[in-house]
């Protein structure tokens, strides 16, 4: 999980903003060294420039390399922070509702004494999608899973949607919306009518899927 969120903090919003950010660096240090050896004989501004920028040759270089490195810098420590936070949150859930999978989301029908002895079960649920060889060839894969989570009491909400999580490899091909929506039918059919969830703001794909299924940004 880890790796995922890494791979999606690379291609998150603030990391395109520090690639250009370094690239606009790099290009500002290396301007003078391509302008001081030809100059534009049309286009007056543009032989300006060149010559302004022959001129300023050391000032350039300096803010130029002083912006790449400093942005580079930020960028890697935010990627620390963040690989960091990702390692908490996992280690986190390996330790409450993903430490008993079972047991936490109810998944297994349970006896209820003031059901007269009758087996029910827990509006919570969770699912799990598979991969499986039509040849029995080889075990089946796990390619996604989602959990909601019937147990923390939530404020404002019955119920929570939660460790949403679909292989790199399997994304875009509707698992994720079909997940959501078998999660939205069980939740349904419970008597459930509201269900709440949180992401991140570098999960853009996240968020888009949830809004389809009617979902509202709250903060």
């Amino acid at each position: 999980m880890v790796g995922l969120e890494l791979k999606r903090h690379r291609t998150s919003p603030i990391s395109y903003g520090c690639y250009l950010l370094v690239g606009a660096g790099l290009c500002l240090s290396l301007l003078p060294t391509v302008c001081s050896t030809s100059y534009p004989t049309s286009f007056s501004w543009v032989r300006r420039l060149f010559l302004f920028a022959s001129r300023q040759r050391t000032l350039l270089q300096v803010v130029g390399s002083s912006v790449s490195l400093a942005v580079s810098a930020l960028w890697l420590g935010y990627r620390w922070d963040f690989r960091r936070m990702s390692e908490d949150f996992c280690k986190a859930a390996l330790q409450t509702d993903l430490k008993d999978i079972a047991a936490h989301y109810q998944s297994i029908p349970m006896r209820d004494e003031k059901e007269n002895g009758h087996l029910s079960t827990s509006p919570a649920g969770f699912w799990v999608a598979e991969l499986v060889d039509e040849r029995e060839l080889k075990a089946p894969e796990i390619v996604a899973f989602v959990g909601l989570d019937y147990s923390a009491s939530p404020q404002g909400y019955q119920a929570e949607l939660k460790r949403m999580t679909v292989s790199p490899k399997y994304q875009r091909r509707g698992i994720g919306s079909k997940l959501v929506n078998t999660v939205i039918t069980h939740a349904r059919s419970n008597g459930i009518t509201s269900i709440g969830l949180a992401t991140t703001a570098w999960q853009p794909a996240a968020v888009a899927l949830y809004e389809k299924f009617g979902w509202k940004l709250v903060r």
